[in-house]
């Protein structure tokens, strides 16, 4: 176990993270100097927490775990949670314990390595999130938004109604258009292909007896896509 435990910690030293080992009850019994780094309290204070455990939150929880484990008959625990630290500041901690078992199979332990992973959390969060506020925008668009390949065969396009959007897939641009504007459009389309530069265009749409236009601008996405945004103008 010792050996164990000195291994670890050298593979902590470039990393924000202490190793602990305690006994088959529970109580830690060694524990790394990083750990007042980490969590902002001294080796006593967690020594303690896990030999008097009942008061303490983290310390029940870690024991709750190890014992649902060998209930289970795993052989480690690998969890991760916002620990307050003594300054009132909240790092994000993961803690994987391999749990040690002598020759005849008996429970004598663990060993933990706990590490500060508040950085690659905030990180994970961020994407995240910043995926939920790119869909709730694109879920809000009014613009109609098609991805083309380079002949104009609809690949792809984001409209309001989901039915709308399969049946377009496939079909090409030019017999979505009024039979009046596929030159012009064509012409813009292929255009902004050629020169790779934004060409844009005025439709009008027939719905109902009502028209509505739309700005459409085309624009090469790479190689072999093309993109369009068409917004609506009618009220303008």
């Amino acid at each position: 176990i010792s050996k164990l435990f000195d291994q670890q910690n050298i593979l902590l030293k470039e990393l924000r993270g202490f190793v602990f080992f305690h006994n088959l009850k529970g109580e830690i019994t060694r524990v790394s100097d990083e750990i007042e780094q980490v969590l902002g309290y001294p080796k006593s204070y967690f020594l303690e927490a896990f030999k008097n455990g009942e008061n303490n939150e983290d310390a029940l929880n870690v024991k709750m775990l190890v014992k649902k484990a060998l209930k289970q008959n795993k052989s480690f625990i690998d969890l991760e949670y916002d620990f307050h630290k003594s300054d009132g500041s909240i790092v994000r901690l993961r803690i994987f314990e391999k749990l040690v078992f002598d020759d005849q199979g008996k429970f004598n332990g663990g060993l933990g390595i706990c590490t500060d992973v508040t950085a690659q959390y905030q990180s994970k969060q961020e994407l995240i999130d910043s995926r939920k506020r790119l869909q709730n925008l694109i879920d809000n668009m009014p613009d109609i938004i098609f991805i083309f390949d380079n002949s104009g065969l609809v690949l792809d396009s984001h409209v309001k109604d989901n039915k709308s959007r399969r049946s377009l897939i496939g079909k090409s641009l030019f017999t979505l258009v009024p039979s009046k504007q596929r030159e012009q459009t064509k012409f813009a389309f292929d255009l902004a292909r050629k020169t790779e530069q934004i060409q844009t265009v005025d439709l009008k749409f027939n719905y109902n007896d009502d028209y509505q236009y739309f700005e459409v601008r085309f624009f090469s996405l790479d190689k072999n896509r093309m993109m369009s945004i068409a917004k609506d103008i009618t009220s303008q």
